[in-house]
């Protein structure tokens, strides 16, 4: 039986990466204006809309994995070799370029041993580049199996299960942002003292991923059928978001940082319509394709979801070629940062599509993308 393919998804991919991208470019055009002023607010509120785009990465994470196992059994053995296999180049060898960017100047002249010792945190922690992603992957790797069979076990309860699950994440998102900050966490384990990397902190995002991927036949109907009341309620959630972020800095008086921290009840509500909105793109995306099949735009989505995963990781490239050799040159004031951005944001992304495009089509070196083969790949 052929393998069913879902169009759909390499959109969501495509315009997920595109606003992974533009946060992080966003932050740096944040930090080259004056704080508080009304232009820094003014990118702030801009910036602070990006931010779904991280649970949605979350998501559809979950989703695709879902959906590709979905009427498989697993064996756990050959599923961690199949799947940490995959992920592991590419977790060693951009670590490494990240380290000795970063660290350069630790270990120089200390030779080999600091060099190594270095390289082991950076391992353990996951916190150079954008990293702290595979770190979460490989937790969910560990426990997909496991959450696989219960979702089958409970297919009559996924309703109550995904309820849930998303009332268990607000409680969360409360505990992160009005009671954890005041807390010791002196003693804490690794994972609850830096939850940003730990699985349970987006568990509602994976769970809903394989629940929407059980019974996604009938979502897409739904999609397709409440498109319009979708669109119309992410147009409505924007001025409501950017109310969120006002609120945070003034009403309660928190720091800009703060005030736009994923980790908030508003963030939760925001990110599963973000995702609802993308994958009804991307099913009418689906149906012009097949009206018009020769669209170069067609071609263009699907490279560019083949290469989302190498964008992700090789984004601080461009970023930092942005932040230390671009911006330097220019004056970023209120009346140019909003000529400026749109540029930087093209910038970072032209640029990481074509790095990523580079290791793609090489061999062996398209291994630390996630995409390996050993001779030139033609596209």
């Amino acid at each position: 039986m052929e393998k069913k393919y879902y169009y759909e998804i390499d959109l969501v991919r495509t315009i997920v990466m595109f606003f992974v991208l533009s946060v992080h470019t966003l932050t740096i055009f944040n930090h080259e204006l004056v704080a508080d002023s009304s232009s820094y607010l003014t990118v702030a509120a801009i910036h602070s809309l990006f931010h779904g785009s991280r649970m949605a990465f979350m998501f559809i994470t979950g989703f695709v994995l879902f959906i590709v196992y979905q009427k498989k059994d697993i064996h756990l053995g050959s599923f961690w070799k199949k799947r940490f296999s995959l992920m592991l180049v590419p977790y060693f060898f951009w670590n490494f370029i990240y380290m000795f960017g970063e660290n350069y100047e630790q270990f120089k002249g200390q030779g080999i041993i600091a060099f190594g010792k270095i390289y082991f945190t950076a391992l353990l922690q996951g916190n150079l580049g954008y990293i702290y992603y595979m770190i979460i992957v490989f937790q969910f790797y560990l426990v997909f199996p496991f959450l696989h069979w219960f979702l089958k076990k409970t297919k009559n309860y996924h309703v109550p299960i995904l309820v849930i699950s998303i009332l268990i994440q607000l409680f969360q998102t409360l505990f992160i942002k009005f009671w954890l900050p005041s807390m010791d966490r002196t003693n804490w384990p690794y994972f609850f003292n830096h939850y940003g990397l730990f699985i349970l902190t987006y568990q509602s995002y994976f769970i809903s991923g394989g629940i929407i991927a059980a019974h996604y036949d009938k979502i897409r109907v739904w999609l397709l059928k409440n498109g319009q009341k979708i669109k119309w309620a992410f147009l409505v959630s924007l001025p409501i978001m950017v109310g969120n972020y006002f609120f945070n800095r003034f009403v309660l008086d928190e720091s800009n940082k703060k005030a736009q921290i994923i980790h908030q009840p508003m963030y939760v509500l925001y990110s599963f319509l973000i995702i609802a909105l993308l994958f009804y793109l991307g099913l009418k995306w689906d149906q012009l394709k097949k009206i018009q099949p020769d669209l170069k735009i067609n071609k263009w989505v699907s490279l560019a979801a083949k290469l989302s995963f190498g964008m992700y990781l090789i984004q601080p490239i461009p970023l930092a070629i942005l932040n230390y050799y671009i911006l330097p040159h220019f004056t970023i004031t209120s009346s140019t940062v909003f000529l400026y951005m749109p540029v930087g944001v093209l910038f970072v992304y032209l640029g990481s599509f074509g790095i990523a495009y580079l290791f793609y089509v090489s061999p062996y070196l398209s291994y630390c993308i996630g995409r390996g083969i050993k001779t030139w790949r033609k596209y």
